[in-house]
């Protein structure tokens, strides 16, 4: 079975390269959708979708459980069939809250929320099938399926939008383009080559539920850590627009755009140093203060590498907006000093959480996310609702809630209690 995993396998850098252009594609597709609503609508409509992503990306964080990474990390090889099973069920489930959530409370963008809801869906199935193209040295067919779906889903929203179609319209388009793409691209062949590494154990189609418990004991974690963690996010947005509106979110959903693109790069950067990372823990089992070394010399050297790199895209971000976005998408001082510091505060909390999911500490990782998105709630209450601090307010609420989570991760990775390997 050993064998199986290293047929094919490319190195570590081609990998790395595949996996990290797939994935700023595959979000520039993201962003491109965003400007087009910024250029082609209203700031109403931009605002609209802005809430709708946020009612349902905690959801849908939680419920996908982190399965990619499940599939790729546990030591017992079980059938891909199972993993689709339960994405599937997650998925519908997802569907059902979402909307649920959407029709109490705000009935009309229950549409809208439907709608975001299917491209999650196929968003998620998306990570799913890149799986096993990726632990079969084949992840530049992801960055090629990616690639067309990313440039067919923003052609048609722009011709929807362009043609003066609703926002319903353009997202319903968008949903059945990159479905089809999805199946086309991503399904056979993900399948076809998990049939070929491991016809044995997938020529039985049925799913034990013993195994299916199994996937859900490991996602389960995963999924809660996630979605407390989109709300660090997605609260301070809810805030925004209670206090001032649906054209502020949509302003701050632009914004942030800023700190989405920093998390996209040292997500992968930390999913590559995770070799690294299990060679210092190997190490620590006879220099017990290798794998703090190792963690913090990585935290500083990226968090003195992302503060020139913070204060440079902020600024471009300010040159560029207004001319591409629209007068009312310019950056003040106010805007900017708060943004710089939450990606500069980014790269702490990445490496550490890969700390604790190295060490096999899972569940543990629920804690600084729930502390996280508390620091949030908090400080969004203080600086938007009762300040009145709109989006400048939200981004210092976000900034002290990374503060929280990067800090007390480190603390949890670094504690006499978890500086050795379980037995």
């Amino acid at each position: 079975m050993n064998e199986t995993r290293n047929l094919g396998r490319k190195t570590w850098a081609q990998t790395t390269s595949w996996l990290l252009a797939s994935n700023i594609i595959r979000n520039l597709a993201s962003i491109a959708i965003v400007i087009l609503l910024a250029r082609l609508t209203d700031s109403k409509t931009l605002g609209d979708y802005a809430l709708a992503l946020a009612m349902t990306t905690p959801i849908f964080a939680f419920l996908q459980f982190g399965l990619k990474g499940v599939y790729l990390t546990l030591k017992t090889e079980t059938r891909f069939n199972s993993f689709l099973f339960v994405q599937a069920t997650c998925m519908m489930l997802a569907i059902l809250v979402s909307c649920g959530v959407a029709a109490i409370s705000s009935p009309q963008l229950l549409l809208s929320v439907f709608l975001v809801s299917l491209i999650k869906t196929n968003d998620a199935f998306c990570e799913l099938f890149s799986g096993p193209l990726q632990k079969y040295g084949k992840p530049d067919l992801i960055f090629w399926a990616y690639s067309v779906s990313a440039v067919l889903g923003t052609l048609i929203v722009a011709a929807f939008l362009a043609l003066g179609f609703s926002l319903n319209m353009a997202l319903g388009a968008l949903a059945i383009a990159s479905i089809t793409t999805t199946l086309i691209l991503l399904f056979r062949q993900s399948t076809k080559l998990v049939n070929t590494q491991i016809s044995a154990l997938n020529s039985r189609n049925n799913t034990s539920t013993k195994e299916l418990l199994f996937i859900l004991k490991a996602g389960l974690p995963t999924g809660i850590a996630a979605s407390i963690l989109s709300l660090v996010v997605t609260i301070p947005q809810y805030q925004v627009a209670a206090s001032a509106g649906t054209s502020d979110v949509g302003y701050l959903a632009v914004m942030l755009y800023g700190l989405a693109i920093v998390d996209i790069f040292l997500g992968t950067l930390t999913q590559a140093w995770i070799p690294r990372a299990q060679d210092l823990l190997h190490i620590s089992n006879t220099d017990e203060l290798a794998f703090g070394k190792g963690l913090m010399k990585s935290v500083f050297l990226w968090t003195g590498l992302m503060l020139p790199a913070a204060v440079l895209g902020v600024y471009l971000m300010a040159l560029m907006f207004p001319p591409l976005l629209g007068a009312e998408f310019g950056m003040s001082l106010e805007i900017a000093i708060p943004l710089c510091v939450a990606i500069v505060l980014s790269p702490a909390q990445h490496f550490a959480g890969v700390g604790l999911v190295v060490k096999n500490y899972y569940f543990r990782s629920v804690l600084p996310s729930s502390l996280a998105a508390f620091t949030a709630a908090l400080c969004g209450y203080v600086f938007v609702t009762v300040m009145g601090l709109s989006s400048q307010g939200a981004l210092w609420a976000i900034a002290f809630a990374l503060a929280v989570r990067g800090s007390t991760t480190l603390l949890m990775v670094l504690s006499r209690k978890t500086t050795t390997t379980k037995k």
